[in-house]
């Protein structure tokens, strides 16, 4: 399976991460499945991709988007009214819980 590593790449990963982490980048960002599962709903997903964006306080966040087989963003609308219960609109998922301040339990990946 493509994107599959083992948990001893990840420990290492994880652990350079926190070595290194640049100012504003949280240690990791928990998404709610209800979001992610409605990201993949979006019609011709194949793929999620994630972007990183600046908020006003200057914290780094990802941004998730469906993309389809081609590549491209599946995007709602640029103009017009975001409706968040029309299910065939496609949705940008942001706002995740942010390490810190709410961290996970301690594991391989976060100590």
């Amino acid at each position: 399976m493509k994107h599959q590593i083992s948990l001893q790449q990840a420990v290492e990963m994880t652990k350079a991460f926190r070595q290194n982490q640049p100012q504003g980048m949280p240690l990791c960002e928990t998404f709610n499945r209800e979001a992610i599962d409605r990201l993949r709903a979006t019609p011709g997903c194949t793929q999620i991709r994630i972007y990183y964006g600046i908020k006003e306080a200057r914290d780094i966040s990802a941004i998730l988007v469906a993309a389809d087989a081609e590549d491209r963003d599946l995007l709602p609308a640029l103009t017009g009214t975001f409706n968040p219960a029309d299910e065939e609109e496609p949705i940008i998922v942001d706002d995740s819980f942010r390490c810190p301040p709410h961290c996970p339990p301690s594991s391989p990946l976060n100590t």
